[in-house]
């Protein structure tokens, strides 16, 4: 007799969430659909023993102990998690986030962050995942933002973002230009 394993409700969560962050990643510019409302199940997807995590909410990152993740210095994290609109005191801190080595150029953070798709600051973005290129707005991203990413992403080196509006997903991967309109 054969006995299959089946996943638990969170592991098959988990893998959902997981595999919406991958498409986000490989098709910047589309929106994709997360099984579940916030960010918080994102981090779990993606944290574990093996990382580092900074969160800028002290609640929401005590709830992510659970996780096995190790919380870290801001500039020294593998994640970094904005829960709450990004001002431009935000958008100042996060130049401290790590943006990776020419040796190493896999170190760099991955940001999560809360915005609002649709609506807001328009981006036209292009690289690869995209056709030509594509037109987005975000908003509750102070522009101050985009600028600190652009110094920061200087392929290889870079960020990877994903911004999360509810259930919506935006995937920016540290390759594709940003060219706010």
């Amino acid at each position: 007799m054969v006995v299959a394993l089946q996943p638990t409700p969170h592991e098959t969560l988990t893998n959902r969430t997981f595999d919406a962050l991958l498409w986000a990643l490989s098709r910047p510019g589309e929106i994709r659909r997360l099984p579940t409302v916030g960010i918080e199940t994102i981090a779990e997807a993606l944290c574990d023993r093996e990382t580092g995590l900074y969160c800028s909410d002290d609640a929401m990152a005590l709830r992510l102990r659970r996780t096995g993740v190790r919380y870290a210095a801001l500039g020294e994290a593998d994640y970094v998690l904005i829960n709450g609109p990004t001002d431009a005191e935000t958008a100042a801190l996060l130049s401290r986030v790590g943006a990776g080595s020419m040796l190493y150029p896999e170190t760099g953070a991955t940001i999560l962050m809360l915005g609002k798709i649709g609506e807001g600051t328009e981006l036209r973005l292009s690289g690869p995942g995209i056709a030509g290129s594509t037109t987005v707005a975000i908003g509750d991203i102070a522009p101050a933002f985009w600028t600190v990413r652009q110094t920061a992403c200087r392929y290889p080196l870079g960020w990877d973002v994903f911004i999360v509006d509810d259930d919506r997903l935006l995937g920016l991967p540290r390759s594709t230009r940003i060219e706010v309109l």
